[in-house]
């Protein structure tokens, strides 16, 4: 499975952050696993106890943010890098991870088909797909940050939009 998130859908939480994603995305429903968010360099605020987080700064026209990759350890380990697109790159994941982009400067085209802008996110789950070819979408350099959700228990990783 694949979604496009544009970057006007993600939420803002109560301590400034932006989530991109996140399972549940509701609070009401299944127990937390997971969440990928990105804030302001100076004010990230502090993984709750109990968690497991990857971070990776980001360079943003405006300043630097960190993406900050959550998960219940039992559920998942996650894993945060950023990613030079400044040629085409391919990005592969196994079937039970979960990955998620996020256009961080210039714009992505990933698939040939989605052109993503400042913030916008593209979210891979499931069998499908695989692999996932990304080139500048314009004629200069793009970088992505990368998500990473390697699933930790025998539940698996879910992710429901």
């Amino acid at each position: 499975m694949r979604l496009l998130l544009r970057a006007n859908s993600h939420r803002t939480t109560p301590d400034g952050s932006v989530e991109i994603a996140s399972s549940p995305d509701t609070p009401r429903r299944e127990a937390w696993q997971w969440q990928v968010r990105i804030s302001d360099a100076g004010s990230a605020s502090a993984a709750a106890a109990g968690t497991a987080t990857a971070v990776a700064e980001l360079h943003r026209p405006g300043g630097p943010v960190v993406l900050a990759v959550t998960a219940d350890p039992h559920a998942a380990t996650p894993h945060a890098d950023v990613i030079d697109v400044s040629t085409r790159t391919e990005v592969t994941r196994t079937e039970g991870e979960i990955v998620v982009l996020v256009a961080v400067s210039g714009s992505v085209l990933a698939e040939g088909r989605h052109l993503l802008g400042e913030l916008d996110a593209l979210v891979l789950a499931g069998e499908d797909p695989l692999r996932l070819e990304l080139e500048p979408g314009s004629h200069q350099a793009a970088s992505m940050a990368l998500a990473r959700l390697e699933p930790g228990g025998a539940d698996g990783l879910t992710w429901v939009p």
